[in-house]
């Protein structure tokens, strides 16, 4: 158990940083748990794996070689990270001081949403923060995946042992959402993108 909530399947979001031990020491005094230490990744580099003081889980990695620059978002990858919060104001200052994000405003209408926080490196966004669209749900990232069609994907999930979370819908926004579970009972969002 940890910070009295039990363990969960999840997928790990994980964030660059250039010292990835200085990264978890000041994650760690802003309240944040290490989970596990600054470890040696072989030829990837090093991670340290946090728990935020909401209880969100995500990862520190200093890659060994550099990042790779910014490309467009195939099909079926990774689309983007969102940390459903209680308080995005401070979550928001907590992410931006450990990984050295700008914080800016992004104002959504619709969707649930109030207000939304982009967090960026250099100008290029990297990962959002919303206040929790789902009542009594616990702070969590939630990973999208690019899709052509969410709904095609939600009807296979239970022939493989998963499960729909979210039924697929148009988001206000633009564009189509769902989430899914697999049998793990980890979850993840299909997006499809662009929006329009």
């Amino acid at each position: 158990m940890l910070n009295g909530r039990r363990d969960i399947a999840q997928w790990i979001m994980v964030v660059s940083v250039p010292d990835v031990d200085a990264a978890a020491a000041a994650a760690e005094a802003d309240g944040a748990a290490v989970l596990t230490p600054p470890t040696d990744l072989l030829h990837r580099g090093r991670l340290a794996v946090i728990q935020d003081s909401e209880g969100a889980n995500f990862a520190l990695l200093q890659t060994r070689d550099g990042d790779p620059p910014q490309q467009d978002i195939e099909m079926g990858g990774f689309l983007w990270n969102e940390l459903w919060s209680d308080d995005i104001d401070a979550a928001s200052r907590f992410y931006a001081g450990v990984a050295d994000l700008e914080v800016e405003d992004a104002s959504i209408t619709g969707d649930g949403a109030d207000n939304y926080r982009v967090l960026r490196h250099d100008g290029d966004p990297r990962l959002g923060v919303l206040a929790k669209p789902i009542p009594g749900v616990q702070s969590v990232w939630v990973n999208y995946l690019r899709v052509d069609d969410p709904t095609a994907i939600a009807a296979r999930v239970g022939d493989y042992g998963g499960s729909v979370l979210i039924e697929p819908r148009d988001r206000d926004v633009g564009g189509q959402a769902a989430m899914i579970a697999g049998p793990s009972g980890a979850g993840i969002a299909l997006q499809t993108w662009p929006l329009d």
